[in-house]
């Protein structure tokens, strides 16, 4: 008989945390050895110990010693994988380091990505999440992937290496089932304590009245974090969740704006005033001159005429440059994050038949006219209940709003024309969000599946980006998320909230928070 004589080899790996900050739940025994038996096993299971560190996260542990925020240049190792032992040449005494990256805000809502959401569910009502923990919530609601091949290309720009990053959208829905004044529902006001997507810039690193909240909305192709203004920190519940006007910033009209003395008082009947900036020349009223699309809206190759800022563009741009404290974080925004202000002109009762440059605009009261209806009216209400949602921005260039940013050289894939890096959210986007509308279409069921709001639901009106008509009897429309939180449309002279949108760019870190109204991702100035 030939027994076989054990071949042990000693071992010893010790865990280095790779910094002096405080390090939590460290492997233990450290190091860890042991003698192994060659003749049976190679390998050694590391622990499954996964380190903390406050303002980091853990991202495996480098056979060579690296810096913070950089790539492990040897071979790296997850906590329970395993480890070959190399018994020929002796090699049993090792050492592993953490790797430890800031995490980036971007990074955190791609972790709670819940999948492609396609078509066909778009319509999906989305209840309340089934646990406050995002990784473990099995219910509807939650962060979702936007599939660009089937919705689209989104109108943001790529990666600084020409690639274009996963974009994420966030979706809750108010079920009006839940006993919404719980501090573990959405709430009345779309303040869903425990939905994380609130953000604070905090430039003073003590939350106070001066910090400005935001709810997350999506991400972008570059990589950023869309956001919109949730009100400014409350120091009396401690949280950045608002009712009613809380989530504003004032009311102001729309896309009016009388500008040109030559004009009439019923400017605000003016076809082009649906326009974030518009072609203010007095020829082009609706009730003097038919004229081209592209007269009246500019097109990519001239996008010029439209240099008359809107009542609400100004107001924004203002606010932006103001004591607030926004203008401290101008340099990690970015300058395109998709703000389309689509006036994609659709015509007559087809909703399907786009006009061209070459086309007449209608002059406003002529006999047999209807309305004008623009892209994201059609998309999102006379589809028969199937919405076709898109982040791209069909008009291109002169429909797209981007901050230029380099000395009038560089228009970021768009028109330039904003002066500041803050614009307002898209009906689309806030569809993706899931807010519905609360009026019947020539679909007499379709009106029920969507009539429910999202977590953008502030109690008051506020205005959109987007254009919604120019009717035969009142004049230009916008769309704006009423109070009840349904997409809706009112005429651009009338005065609704402001929540305007910024963007930040790609790698933006958080100092602490989890994402919920009391303990917001914190960003602090650059």
């Amino acid at each position: 008989m030939i027994t076989a004589v054990a071949n042990l080899i000693p071992y010893s790996i010790t865990y280095n945390q790779n910094t002096t900050d405080t390090v939590s739940n460290m492997p233990t025994p450290n190091p860890q050895a042991g003698n192994l038996d060659v003749n049976s096993t190679t390998t050694v299971t590391l622990s499954n110990n996964t380190p903390t560190r406050s303002g980091y996260v853990f991202k495996g542990w480098c056979t060579i010693q690296v810096a913070d925020d950089a790539a492990c240049t040897g071979t790296e190792y997850q906590p329970s994988s395993t480890y070959n032992i190399d018994y020929l040449t002796g090699n049993n005494t090792f050492t592993l380091y953490a790797r430890w990256v800031q995490p980036t805000i971007y990074d955190e809502v791609a972790a709670m990505s819940k999948g492609t959401q396609t078509t066909a569910n778009l319509k999906s009502v989305i209840t309340k999440p089934t646990s406050n923990d995002p990784a473990t919530d099995t219910s509807n609601s939650g962060v979702y992937l936007y599939d660009e091949s089937t919705f689209g290309t989104a109108a943001d720009s790529n990666k600084s290496d020409g690639t274009r990053a996963n974009i994420y959208y966030y979706r809750g829905i108010l079920d009006s089932n839940l006993d919404e004044t719980s501090s573990s529902s959405y709430g009345s006001n779309g303040d869903g304590f425990y939905y994380p997507n609130y953000v604070i810039l905090d430039a003073n690193s003590t939350k106070d009245a001066t910090d400005t909240c935001w709810r997350i909305v999506r991400t972008t192709a570059s990589g950023g974090v869309k956001m919109i203004y949730n009100g400014t920190w409350d120091t009396t519940n401690n949280t950045c969740a608002h009712a009613q006007t809380g989530a504003q910033l004032a009311t102001r009209q729309a896309f009016g704006l009388q500008g040109n003395s030559a004009q009439s008082m019923e400017w605000h009947r003016n076809i082009n005033r649906v326009g974030y900036t518009f072609n203010n020349d007095p020829s082009i009223q609706d009730n003097t001159t038919a004229t081209s699309v592209g007269t009246v809206f500019g097109s990519n190759d001239n996008y010029g005429v439209n240099g008359e800022n809107s009542n609400i563009k100004n107001y924004i741009e203002t606010w932006f440059a103001g004591s607030n404290g926004i203008s401290a974080y101008e340099s990690i925004l970015e300058p395109n994050a998709g703000y389309c202000n689509d006036r994609t002109l659709n015509s007559g009762t087809s909703w399907t038949t786009p006009l061209i440059d070459s086309d007449t605009i209608v002059p406003y009261g002529t006999s047999g006219l209807t309305a004008y209806y623009f892209g994201s009216y059609t998309r999102n209400f006379l589809a028969n209940g199937n919405k076709t949602l898109t982040l791209s921005c069909p008009r291109g260039v002169v429909d797209l709003y981007t901050y230029k940013t380099d000395n009038n050289t560089n228009l970021n894939g768009g028109n330039g024309q904003l002066t500041k890096p803050i614009a307002l959210i898209t009906a689309d986007e806030s569809a993706l969000a899931g807010s519905g509308y609360g009026r019947r279409t020539t679909d007499s069921t379709s009106s029920s599946n969507y009539s429910y709001s999202s977590y953008l639901r502030s109690g008051s009106n506020f205005w959109l980006l987007s254009p919604f008509l120019r009717e035969a009897v009142n004049g230009a429309v916008g769309f704006l998320l009423d109070s009840s939180g349904h997409l809706n449309g009112n005429l651009v002279i009338i005065a609704n909230g402001v929540r305007p949108a910024i963007s930040l760019t790609s790698g933006t870190i958080y100092s602490s928070g989890t994402g919920t109204a009391a303990d917001p991702w914190v960003v602090d100035a650059p």
